[in-house]
Formats: C-alpha cells, structure tokens, sequence
C-alpha cells in the first residue's frame, strides 16, 4: 500500500522517537525474537502531534500519551474474562480455535472508528469479516483519534522498532491486510 499521506515531517518526529527509545530500557523487551512493535506519528494541519503503536493495549505505551486502542475497553474486559477461561481448558485445537472466533465475532463489534466525514462507524459494518488484529494498526489509530478531536491530517509516518518480520527502525506503509479496508472508509 502506497503512503496515506505525505511522510517527511512524521518522519522526522519518528527519528526522535527511535532516538528516544533507544535510551528506554523497557524497549530492549521488543528485541527479544519476534516482538518488535511498529509506531507511527500523524502531524495534523494545525501541529498537533498523535503517537500510536500497533496492537492491542499496553499501559506502558498508553501511560506516555500514545493514542489508545479503539474498542470499548469495558466489553472487551468482560468478552476477555468470559472467553479465556473456556480457551485454555479446551484441549482439542479445532475446539480451541471454534472458541478463539466466536469471541472475535463478539469483540469486533467493540470498535468504532471516527471517520473524515464526521460519522463514527463500526468495524463490523466496514469490515465484516475483518481477522482478528483489525483495527490494532497505527494509521487507523491516528487517523481516528485526528477525526475524534476535529482535527485534519497532514503528514503520517510509521517505522517497526525490535525484532520481528520487519527490519529494525525501517519505515513502513499501512498494511494491506488489516488497514486497506479500513483506511478507505475512515
């Protein structure tokens, strides 16, 4: 996927951001194989500066002004006490896995997505069988937390910082897989 928006001067905030958390001792978990985390800075026209990384929840990111996730935090508590229980007794994996999706099926109507045009839409009407991790990205994070706050979008970058399936510190564009659907409508 091309970039959303023009990078440059995100980029140049994500320079900083790298530099920062080089010094972080908390990062060096993100080098352990496997677990590095992609970030993401979205400037909007008027400077205000959005943070974000990908994947769920994290208080440590959530505790140093990074955008929160997306979904209703409260249902998904319950869905969580609800549902892992039943996962981690079940043996058989086609069991397991039968479990693991009606959960999803629950959780993916938890998350709302501020759009351009003012409408807040839910992940089920956008992306109906969206896989699981959808939403959890960075650009739909920033964007919609820029929208949430009647904010427009001028520069947008992402990078991946550890170890994992990209290199470490490269920028990256939003993923085809989760972001593309989501992107067109936010």
């Amino acid at each position: 996927m091309n970039s959303v928006l023009p990078s440059k001067q995100a980029e140049a905030l994500c320079l900083d951001l790298m530099q920062s958390f080089d010094a972080m001792p908390k990062m060096k978990s993100l080098f352990s194989d496997g677990c590095g985390k992609q970030f993401g800075i979205l400037i909007c026209t008027d400077g205000t500066v959005y943070s974000a990384y990908s994947g769920a929840y994290d208080p440590f990111f959530d505790g140093r002004g990074f955008v929160g996730s997306l979904y209703d935090m409260e249902g998904f508590k319950k869905l969580e006490d609800e549902y892992d229980p039943l996962i981690k007794k079940e043996s058989d994996p086609e069991k397991r896995k039968a479990i693991s999706q009606e959960c999803w099926d629950k959780i993916i109507s938890l998350y709302s997505f501020h759009c351009f045009d003012g409408q807040v839409r839910k992940l089920r009407d956008i992306y109906p069988n969206a896989p699981s991790g959808t939403g959890d990205c960075c650009a739909p994070k920033l964007l919609n937390a820029c929208y949430k706050n009647g904010k427009h979008p001028h520069s947008m970058a992402e990078f991946f910082y550890g170890s994992g399936s990209m290199p470490h510190k490269c920028f990256q564009t939003p993923c085809d897989n989760r972001c593309r659907p989501l992107l067109q409508h936010i």
